[in-house]
């Protein structure tokens, strides 16, 4: 059987984000494999946990160490303060910890955090290393943050910007990586763009997935259910979400407004600011704000959606996948993160032009899924053969072993993914 070093600084299979993904990743990969992995000592507890209350008939294949620098050299770091100058220390002496512990692997694999700008350091190990999946956040365009969130916000997303591109002009350690790898994957296309073209092999490979669950029709109901999920930060742009779910709301004829309702899921700084938002446009008795709910609870939302609007800015986005599980289109803005997620047969993407204009289309694509049912219906449809197809974490597990065996065998890897 084939063994695979993997380091996955965020893996915890109780959360969900960077550390759910990290979780899936190493459960479906140690079905075909022996696998190590390197983690955080504080994720540790959470895994044997897991893995005392649930059965799985690959726990024999995997093996989970803990990792971290001495106290005298994070004492600094404190909860999110200082996350990702931790991440690169922590990547960059890594290498040295596989050495200590003289383990045995045929490949490398660099699983999270997915990003594209902190080198991986995998490959002094001298094996074949795989990086990612790796995602490319693009910056947030000025008319969609600094006159709804202000000049802090629109100065921290440049700052986070510069920082990035001083990484991928200046770092050696960045374009040694890249060179090093046998395989990259990448979760947008806007990786393919960053990533200088002498890299061995870039395959479009989404980080996000969602489990298994048989498809189910939704009741009939008399009142149209709009769904969006996230945590309240500029990046995941709930702002566009609630105008645009007001402009089509003031739109409908008023025999009609009693039957639509958008359910607003998740928590962070600018709840207040939403609320109040609602407020100012006369739609906060059409919208219902839940905080974070258990996941069998949030189960049952899912399933009695119509439809998820998402006009996030991120490069991925985690709720898409599980929408689609459900079979729910998705309406998002056409860009690299949600917008490559969905096809034009599971949901609609507008086109990312300025603030208001996307503001209207976003209107136009909800009042089109709202009036025409036999159209949603066929998107629902979509939208599971989507997860079935791209999201279903058995098959991303699958289409990764078979890299991983093309790699051993030295064989042309083409991407088969897309």
């Amino acid at each position: 059987m084939r063994k695979i070093l993997i380091t996955a600084y965020a893996i915890n299979p109780y959360k969900g984000s960077e550390d759910g993904t990290g979780w899936n990743w190493v459960k479906e990969l140690a079905k075909y494999n022996q696998v190590f992995v390197i983690t955080r000592e504080n994720n540790l507890p959470h895994i044997e946990r897991y893995l005392e209350e649930h059965e799985l008939p690959q726990e024999s294949n995997m093996r989970f160490f803990g990792y971290d620098l001495p106290k005298y050299q994070r004492f600094w770091k404190r909860g999110s303060f200082g996350a990702l100058p931790y991440f690169y220390l922590w990547q960059r002496t890594v290498p040295n910890y596989v050495r200590e512990m003289e383990l045995d692997f045929d490949i490398a694999h660099n699983l999270n955090f997915h990003n594209d700008w902190i080198p991986n350091f995998l490959w002094k190990l001298g094996k074949p290393t795989v990086w990612g999946p790796i995602g490319h956040h693009t910056k947030i365009r000025k008319d969609y943050i600094l006159p709804h969130y202000g000049i802090v916000e629109y100065l921290k997303d440049r700052i986070r910007w510069w920082i990035k591109l001083a990484f991928w002009v200046l770092s050696p350690n960045l374009k040694k990586g890249i060179e090093a790898s046998e395989v990259i994957l990448a979760v947008n296309h806007d990786v393919k763009n960053r990533i200088p073209g002498n890299s061995k092999r870039i395959i479009h490979m989404p980080a996000i997935g969602a489990p298994w669950q048989e498809a189910s029709e939704k009741e009939e109901s008399p009142v149209l259910e709009l769904l969006s999920i996230g945590r309240f930060v500029p990046l995941k742009a709930f702002d566009l979400t609630i105008r645009s779910f007001a402009k089509f709301y003031h739109e409908l004829n008023p025999l009609r407004k009693d039957g639509v309702r958008l359910t607003i899921v998740g928590k962070g700084p600018y709840k207040n600011y939403l609320i109040r938002l609602a407020k100012e446009l006369k739609v906060s008795e059409q919208i219902r704000f839940i905080d974070w709910i258990e996941k069998h609870k949030l189960e049952e939302i899912y399933k009695q959606s119509d439809i998820f609007l998402f006009p996030s800015h991120e490069g991925a986005g985690m709720v898409v996948p599980e929408a689609f599980v459900h079979g729910i289109p998705v309406i998002c803005l056409d860009n690299s993160g949600p917008g490559e997620s969905i096809d034009a047969n599971s949901g609609i993407k507008v086109p990312f032009i300025d603030y208001e204009e996307s503001l209207d289309l976003l209107a136009h694509a909800i009042q089109r899924l709202a009036s025409d049912p036999a159209y949603r219906k066929v998107l629902a449809r979509g939208a599971r053969n989507r997860f079935e197809s791209w999201f279903d974490w058995e098959t991303k597990g699958k289409m990764v072993n078979k890299i991983y065996e093309k790699i051993l065998k030295q064989e042309k890897i083409v991407d088969y993914t897309h």
